[in-house]
């Protein structure tokens, strides 16, 4: 059995990885050949069959968040990195050791010019106003608007807690602002912190909706939240990436659904 433990005694049988082993001591690329957008420090950036991948290592629960997050995303209609199951080999110490883990392909093209969310934001809308939902929603352009929109009402639901400015890309074409794949939902799905009524966008800005004039915003917008279930993307999840995931994270994931539905429901219904 291909498995992943941690110390909950959590695990998903991986299934057959025969066909996507990924050898760490093959060619890693130095950080500082990355541009900064993509500067991430909790894997390895590798050469895998002449095109760079992403390899982050990880435990059970972990791993199962991203997987989610990914479908959540998609759910959404959010671009998202697409996730690659795989094992890992390494030399440490002189020693041979395997882990699991997943990739995601480099996908940055050089025909197009990116820029974080942040920087946009930076260029429009005043560093005293630059927090203030209201404020933005006046500034920005409809579709840029959209895009955060969609990111805030995904990130409030799954309690995205971790958001860094330089996760969240745009480029421009025709004439269209395009949000480039989403990334980084590990810790998503959690009570590690408490279910607050606040949500941070890295440093873009925070929204209280215990607030009146953000309820009426954003009332309409949750409703999505009323159809979206996440134990029945746990079960294709299952289907699709081969999987066979333990009773104990089906109802850690429940239980999460039932939490954050019922705040949803307390804020806004």
């Amino acid at each position: 059995m291909n498995s992943i433990q941690n110390f909950t005694h959590s695990w998903l049988d991986l299934g057959n990885l025969d066909e996507k082993k990924v050898f760490i001591n093959d060619p890693l690329i130095p950080m500082d050949k990355k541009d900064n957008h993509d500067i991430r420090y909790s894997g390895y950036w590798i050469m895998h069959q002449n095109e760079v991948y992403f390899f982050k290592v990880t435990n059970a629960s972990s791993l199962l968040n991203e997987l989610l997050g990914k479908k959540v995303s998609e759910e959404f209609k959010i671009p998202t990195k697409n996730y690659i199951l795989c094992k890992g080999f390494a030399k440490i110490n002189g020693k041979r050791e395997e882990f699991y883990g997943f990739m995601s392909k480099y996908e940055r093209e050089e025909s197009k010019s990116y820029q974080t969310l942040k920087e946009e934001v930076i260029t429009r809308i005043p560093y005293a106003f630059r927090k203030n939902y209201q404020v933005m929603k006046e500034n920005l352009r409809p579709d840029l608007l959209n895009w955060i929109q969609k990111i805030i009402i995904r990130d409030f639901y799954t309690n995205e807690m971790d958001r860094a400015d330089d996760e969240i890309l745009v480029y421009q074409k025709d004439n269209q602002f395009i949000l480039s794949p989403l990334f980084d939902y590990e810790f998503e799905f959690e009570f590690d912190w408490k279910f607050s009524s606040f949500y941070n966008l890295g440093s873009i800005l925070t929204i209280d909706f215990q607030k009146k004039e953000i309820k009426e915003i954003f009332k309409p917008l949750f409703q999505k939240i009323e159809t979206l279930n996440l134990c029945t993307l746990l079960s294709e999840l299952e289907k699709e990436k081969n999987l066979r995931i333990c009773e104990e994270e089906k109802e850690r994931i429940s239980k999460f659904q039932r939490l954050k539905k019922e705040q949803i429901q307390n804020l806004f219904f």
